[in-house]
């Protein structure tokens, strides 16, 4: 079975980045977790953060300096993911447009505060040690 594609992105503004809170109705549903979703049949990994990031905040990443943190593979109980990890550094704030559908609400967190979370998407917790935001032994 082919794994699910998805991509997701640290968007950082000062030295806190921005997470979602997931209704009933998504997958991953009652958690925390950042920009991001599922990458579609013929689509980059890139081209598919772009167009979600437009989808759950209502912002055009087109423009921005989109960086690579690496690609993970995320293990939940009904299959795993091949997850594409991305940062967006913002210069300026930025004005939301939550997508109310995909999202309930949204948080502008330090990794700490992140981490420290009980409803964060499982995948999360990962990306926060591999990628370095919170370094191995310091936390939980």
């Amino acid at each position: 079975m082919e794994k699910q594609r998805a991509a997701g992105c640290f968007i950082e503004y000062g030295n806190k980045f921005l997470i979602l809170y997931r209704p009933q109705t998504q997958h991953q549903n009652n958690e925390w977790g950042l920009v991001g979703g599922k990458v579609n049949s013929g689509e980059s990994a890139k081209q598919a953060l772009i167009r979600k990031i437009g989808e759950e905040i209502g912002f055009d990443a087109s423009n921005e300096n989109i960086k690579f943190l690496g690609n993970f593979i995320l293990q939940y109980p009904n299959g795993d993911w091949d997850f594409f990890a991305y940062r967006i550094k913002l210069k300026r704030p930025i004005t939301l447009k939550l997508d109310t559908i995909g999202s309930l609400d949204y948080k502008w967190v330090t990794p700490e505060e992140c981490f420290s979370m009980p409803n964060l998407m499982q995948g999360l917790y990962v990306l926060l040690k591999e990628i370095g935001y919170i370094k191995y032994g310091d936390h939980l």
